[in-house]
């Protein structure tokens, strides 16, 4: 009985020693004059983490030093899945995979995840780092590979320039989104600002002026792609000074009959008159809006941009004279549809092969309110359906689209139908046409078609 236990023992470590022994072999390790054992259809993965942290905002605060040493590669979770996307294995750290020497794998294609941190909707010091690579594993040999991780999810800062604090006291506060999560930021507010990438970012400011008004600015980048796919943003505000009436400079009223004013220069916008500079005077500051795409150790700039204060929606179509890129005419758009496949940007025309999307969303730019939204379904072979998306209790797709959250009647501004709910679904050839119509009478469809 004794020599049968032993035994017993001996097969059972047999597969785990020789394992080590190949790890060795691969790896250089082993003394090349003992005999090799013969393993099949078997390859070693040596994974390298590098990860690299994202220039720092000039000018801000909150970005602690700190965070490097969250960065280090070995506080990045592991994950390895097979060509179908099965999880083989699963480290919650690179140390823990480091520990063990290197991963004997069959052969095949396998892609390796490390990432740190959680890809939250919104969230306070909450960055998300990961890094994807494919590899192939073949037989009896080392696949080296390394995965380069980068922040995922979208840092923004604000910044507020000396000619903003002349305007407005230091109490103001900002309100950004994504579309499924919020944030309050404040003067004081040392966290910096993580949120989702979802194809849309936009913010509300509530300022007060040194005489005590209140003051609501809006602004909306989801259409902006090179703001959308930067993930590294700085908002800096300031504001533009008004024209008083009978500025002679700027055509108040004063004579300029002793030297005429020359012709504007088509190619120069700012030769001539100040054309960012509203003629007019206004209810309150205009709000000025740059924004800095940090990436690496340079920045582009975004021209700006300019609000008018108290009318974030003022659906009238009149902002009294006002730069054209102001909005002013925002109210007489027709509507407008649009799409994201995981974030990015895409064509509604063009049929779109989304086997390996997470999630696809279709907007509607909804200027003067929503007044009916349907959708005609059809997804693989099964026969095509109808759906009023403004009025569908008692569907047999009720649970799933109360799900989605979809917008309401008159709800305006940029509206989505989030179709990821739908992905699982999906057969080779699928299509959504989506029908809106605005409450000017106006209305647009799109035909949405997902390959997989």
């Amino acid at each position: 009985m004794k020599y049968i236990r032993i035994l017993t023992i001996v097969l059972f470590l047999l597969p785990f020693l020789f394992s080590c022994e190949m790890k060795k072999d691969l790896l250089g390790g082993k003394d090349s004059d003992k005999e090799t054992p013969s393993y099949e259809n078997v390859g070693l993965l040596d994974l390298e983490v590098k990860a690299e942290k994202e220039a720092k905002a000039p000018n801000t605060k909150g970005d602690d030093d700190g965070e490097e040493d969250l960065l280090s590669p070995d506080n990045f979770s592991i994950t390895i899945a097979d060509s179908l996307g099965e999880t083989v294995k699963y480290y919650e750290s690179y140390a823990a995979m480091k520990d063990e020497g290197g991963l004997l794998l069959p052969v095949g294609t396998y892609s390796v995840r490390a990432a740190m941190g959680s890809d939250l909707n919104a969230g306070f010091n909450s960055p998300y780092y990961a890094g994807d690579t494919v590899c192939k594993v073949t037989e009896k040999e080392v696949a080296k590979v390394v995965a380069q991780c980068n922040l995922q999810n979208k840092k923004v800062q604000f910044a507020c320039s000396d000619e903003f604090y002349s305007q407005f006291k230091e109490d103001y506060s900002i309100v950004i989104d994504n579309g499924v999560g919020v944030l309050t930021l404040k003067k004081d507010e040392a966290r910096i600002a993580y949120l989702k990438n979802t194809g849309t970012l936009r913010f509300t400011m509530y300022a007060t002026t040194h005489d005590n008004t209140v003051h609501t600015y809006s602004h909306d980048f989801s259409k902006d792609d090179q703001i959308l796919n930067h993930n590294n943003v700085l908002i800096e505000l300031g504001t533009v000074p008004t024209v008083p009436d009978g500025d002679p400079d700027h055509g108040g009223g004063g004579d300029d009959s002793e030297e005429p004013e020359e012709p504007d220069d088509p190619d120069d916008p700012d030769d001539g008159d100040d054309s960012n500079v509203p003629d007019v005077p206004v209810n309150g500051p205009v709000l000025k809006v740059d924004v800095s795409l940090i990436e690496k150790d340079y920045i582009i700039e975004v021209p700006s941009h300019f609000e008018e204060s108290d009318k974030p929606d003022n659906g009238d179509g009149d902002n009294n004279g006002g730069d054209d890129n102001n909005g002013g005419d925002e109210v007489k758009k027709e509507p407008v549809i649009s799409g994201t496949i995981d974030g990015k940007a895409f064509d509604v025309k063009k049929s779109q092969d989304v086997k390996n999307a997470k999630s696809v969303v279709i907007y509607m730019d909804m200027p003067t309110g929503l007044a009916a939204l349907s959708a005609d379904i059809k997804i693989g072979s099964d026969p095509a359906f109808s759906l009023d998306l403004l009025n569908y209790k008692g569907h047999a797709l009720e649970s799933v689209l109360n799900s989605i959250g979809l917008p309401k009647k008159n709800d305006k501004g940029k509206l989505k139908f989030d179709i990821s709910a739908f992905l699982n679904m999906l057969g080779a050839s699928n299509s959504f046409t989506v029908v809106v119509k605005d409450n000017n009478g106006e209305g647009t469809d799109a035909t949405i078609k997902l390959t997989k």
